[in-house]
């Protein structure tokens, strides 16, 4: 049972290409995922509210209302490999106009079978892709940026049956 923090290694990453509307965590974990390998790095994931700003001048104050709510941008940077079918299905989602859907699992499965780990979830447009040629002393990386484009869902790790 994992306790306290949790470490990125062996996060894993999945997309499903098809951008299925799902509106809860049991149509996201139902859906059939393509795994994405070899990532030297994670960006981040969250959301961020704009600020309304207005000023009372007869009342000499400025405020702030919260806004709009902006999920950004999930940047995943890889070692490329060609082979490998979900690099190739990130490529084929840029290429297309259509969302797809983000799988983000964490290294903290609870064990048994059937258990999941923490995963987080949401729609996402691959915005860009590029070949990262490094100083010699890597491998040729290929980072995506990937912009969130619909609510983050978290899925709560779940034991499995012994």
């Amino acid at each position: 049972m994992v306790s306290g923090p949790i470490a990125s290694t062996k996060a894993k990453v999945f997309m499903e290409a098809a951008g299925t509307a799902c509106a809860n965590v049991a149509a996201y974990d139902a859906l059939t995922w393509v795994r994405v390998k070899r990532f030297s790095s994670y960006g981040e994931i969250g959301e961020t509210a704009a600020a309304i700003e207005y000023t009372d001048v007869d009342e000499g104050e400025d405020h702030v209302l919260k806004g709009p709510v902006n999920r950004g941008e999930f940047q995943i940077e890889l070692n490329w490999d060609p082979s490998d079918p979900g690099q190739t299905a990130m490529q084929a989602a840029f290429e297309a106009l259509n969302d797809i859907n983000v799988k983000v699992a964490y290294n903290d499965d609870p064990g048994g079978t059937n258990s999941k780990p923490t995963r987080l979830f949401f729609p996402a447009a691959v915005m860009s892709w590029k070949h990262v040629l490094g100083d010699g002393k890597r491998v040729i990386g290929l980072t995506y940026s990937c912009r969130i484009n619909g609510r983050i869902m978290k899925g709560d790790r779940a034991p499995g049956t012994p």
